[in-house]
């Protein structure tokens, strides 16, 4: 039996031909990267990465909301740990989306969350924290070199337009390990997208506090030298443990607005401060141990008042 050769056009196969390599061209819509820094009156250190993206700080007041709308701004997306105000935002037509993260990194998981709202969300997005200095520039270079359209040079370019401060080294190494993310994986992941995070902030902030004030107290037993189990440095876990009673205070609840509070979180966050200043020394003196134990105590005797006024 003959098998029959069946004969090809040649436009066909020019045409097949031509399918495969544009399919193998890098994609021409990626957004160029531009990282332009420009003077907002509303909108704190404002960074365009590319028509897409945006970064910046916590937008206040609705002149602020409608600079985002003139700007093209469609969705903002906050990894601040404070409330989005999205009322206002709706009020100018734009939506929110909270994925918080932390200072000390950003996980794989919302790594890969941020991309895909990058990519899924109505855009250009505005992606935001506090000052728009430190977590926000780096979820939005996660985000953009997950989706391809920023490599590391460029990433690390936008945290030192940001401002970004190395000592915040989780966000760096968050940066750093960041790769593109196959378009497939991202197509099937399945994410919800709140305009409000379903999380108990109050709690959540203890918790971060207890973690960082117990890393310093095994420290303080090591003589202030990094211990082998540790997750940061002694320095790492001071500067963390300052920005921990500043978020604390930011926190929407009826609790923090008691004077005593407010005063506890600021004298705790004053005594984590002059750990971090003691710690930058080269080399630590028997004055140097005495302010540090002292700032250790005052922290500790203010977390044990915190405990029965609003913890317990």
């Amino acid at each position: 039996m003959r098998l029959a050769i069946l004969s090809v056009p040649l436009w066909l196969t020019l045409c097949i031909a031509t399918s495969f390599t544009s399919n193998a061209i890098t994609n021409e819509d990626t957004p160029k990267v531009q990282l332009k820094k420009s003077d907002s009156q509303h909108l704190p250190n404002l960074i365009q990465v590319n028509d897409q993206v945006y970064s910046g700080g916590l937008p206040e007041g609705e002149a602020a909301f409608e600079e985002l709308r003139q700007l093209g701004i469609r969705t903002i997306i906050s990894v601040d740990g404070a409330r989005p105000n999205v009322e206002l935002a709706e009020k100018v037509g734009l939506k929110y989306a909270h994925l918080p993260h932390g200072y000390d990194g950003i996980s794989g998981s919302r790594s890969k969350e941020l991309a895909k709202a990058v990519k899924d969300l109505p855009g250009p997005v505005y992606i935001h924290c506090h000052h728009g200095k430190h977590r926000s520039p780096a979820a939005t270079a996660v985000a953009c070199v997950g989706m391809g359209w920023m490599n590391k040079d460029q990433a690390t370019e936008l945290l030192k337009l940001a401002g970004t401060d190395p000592k915040y080294k989780g966000l760096f190494r968050s940066v750093q390990v960041a790769a593109k993310i196959d378009q497939n994986e991202l197509d099937h992941l399945k994410v919800e997208f709140p305009a409000i995070a379903n999380l108990p902030p109050m709690a959540h902030a203890m918790v971060e506090i207890e973690e960082l004030f117990e890393h310093l107290q095994r420290l303080q037993k090591n003589q202030w030298q990094a211990v082998s189990h540790g997750k940061h440095s002694p320095q790492q876990t001071s500067l963390l443990l300052q920005e921990q009673f500043r978020e604390l205070l930011r926190i929407n609840d009826v609790r923090i607005k008691d004077v005593n509070f407010v005063r506890m979180c600021q004298e705790s966050e004053s005594s984590a401060a002059a750990i971090e200043r003691e710690l930058d020394r080269e080399q630590v003196s028997q004055s140097a141990l005495t302010t540090l134990d002292q700032s250790l105590k005052q922290i500790e005797a203010n977390c044990k008042a915190c405990h029965q006024a609003v913890r317990n």
